[in-house]
C-alpha cells in the first residue's frame, strides 16, 4: 500500500508541475521529431510532393520538428516574437537540404520555419539562431539514414523489417529508446513516418524518454525509398536564396 501511495503522489506531482508549467510555459524536455519522405509522398502528402524552389532536398531523413514537452503535452505559443529569416543565414544551405517543404505547390520552406518558430520555438528558451541550428545538430549527431543502413536496414520497396530490431539499432547508436510512428500506403501497409526521440532542456543532448511517449507502429514495417523524380515541379520562378520575413 506503501508503494502505490508513493507512486499515486508522484503522478500527482508530475501532473501538478506541469498544469502550472503549461500556465506559465515552462517545458521538462524537448521531443525531436524526423520524417521520412518516402513514406509522406506515398501516404501524407494527398496531392503529390513537389520540388522545393530552392533545389534538391537531400535523399534523407527531414528534420520535423524540436517541439518543448511537459509531461505529453507540447508547450507551445508562449510569446509573439517574430520569425525572421536573415538571421539563419549561415545555416540556409542545410534548412533547404533537411528542413525543406515538399508540399505542392513549390515552395521554399520558410512558413514552415515560421510556424515552427512563432508555435514552439518561442517556447525553447533559445533565441531563434540556436533553436534552428541545435535542430540541424541534432539531425546530425543522430545521423538516422546512415546508421540504419549500416545496419541493413535500407529503403525497399519489397522489405519488411521487424520493428523491434530498428528500434534496438537506434537505441544502441543514439544511447536511448526513440518511439516510431508509422502510417498506411494506398495498399494499407504500414511504414515507418516518424522518429521521436527525446532530448534534455539544452536541445543538446539525447535523454531516455521521461514519459511513454505513445506512437503506433506493428511489429512488421515498410521502409519505402525516397527519390528526387518523386517530387513534381510545381513552380513558376525561383525564390531569393535571403529575404526578410517577418509574418
Amino acid at each position: 500500500m506503501a508503494v502505490r501511495s508513493i507512486s499515486a503522489s508522484v503522478f500527482i506531482a508530475a501532473l501538478l508541475f506541469c498544469s502550472l508549467a503549461l500556465a506559465d510555459k515552462d517545458f521538462q524536455y524537448f521531443r525531436f521529431i524526423l520524417t521520412w519522405p518516402g513514406s509522406y509522398c506515398r501516404e501524407d502528402c494527398r496531392d503529390g510532393c513537389c520540388m522545393p524552389t530552392t533545389g534538391d532536398p537531400a535523399e534523407d531523413f527531414f528534420v520535423k520538428g524540436l517541439y518543448p514537452y511537459c509531461e505529453n503535452k507540447p508547450v507551445k505559443g508562449c510569446n509573439v516574437t517574430k520569425f525572421y529569416v536573415n538571421p539563419l543565414g549561415s545555416m540556409i544551405s542545410e534548412l533547404y537540404e533537411y528542413w525543406p517543404s515538399i508540399d505542392c505547390p513549390s515552395n521554399n520552406g520558410v512558413k514552415d520555419w515560421n510556424s515552427t518558430w512563432t508555435t514552439y520555438g518561442v517556447c525553447s528558451g533559445l533565441d531563434e539562431k540556436t533553436y534552428f541550428r541545435r535542430a540541424l545538430d541534432l539531425r546530425n549527431k543522430i545521423n538516422l539514414l546512415s546508421l540504419l543502413k549500416k545496419n541493413g536496414i535500407v529503403p525497399s520497396y519489397r522489405g519488411v523489417y521487424d520493428l523491434r530490431t530498428i528500434q534496438n539499432v537506434i537505441a544502441k547508436g543514439t544511447g536511448a529508446t526513440v518511439a516510431i510512428d508509422c502510417n498506411k500506403n494506398k495498399w494499407g501497409r504500414s511504414q515507418i513516418s516518424e522518429i521521436n526521440v527525446c532530448v534534455d532542456k539544452n536541445a543538446t543532448n539525447i535523454i531516455k524518454c521521461p514519459f511513454n511517449v505513445k506512437c503506433w507502429c506493428p511489429p512488421r514495417v515498410r521502409f519505402p525509398p525516397f527519390t528526387l523524380d518523386m517530387l513534381e515541379d510545381s513552380s513558376t520562378e525561383l525564390n531569393p536564396i535571403m529575404m526578410a520575413v517577418s509574418e
